[in-house]
């Protein structure tokens, strides 16, 4: 609502009158965006690339029962420092 009354040039005065807003309120709707932005530095890499995801998609939809596996019982798919684990259950016999 603030911003709408910035839109149309409205007094500061009656904007503070109508809605009950403080002057800081009405500067800060001014110099802010309405809606909070991601910030870009915070998101980090990227897991697996799309051939790993892809290997990853396969083998997951060869079997109905490989959605119930967890991460760390997932064999190895020959991507690089995402999946060390493999099946050690077989090793141990």
């Amino acid at each position: 609502m603030i911003r709408a009354g910035l839109l149309f040039d409205t007094p500061h005065s009656i904007i503070r009158q109508k809605l009950r807003v403080s002057e800081d309120q009405i500067k800060y709707a001014e110099c802010h965006r309405p809606t909070p932005q991601k910030q870009r530095g915070r998101l980090g890499k990227v897991k697996l690339r799309t051939p790993q995801r892809r290997k990853v998609d396969e083998w997951l939809q060869a079997s109905p029962s490989h959605k119930f596996v967890p991460w760390r019982r997932v064999p190895n798919l020959d991507v690089s420092g995402f999946f060390q684990a493999e099946y050690r259950d077989s090793e141990l016999g």
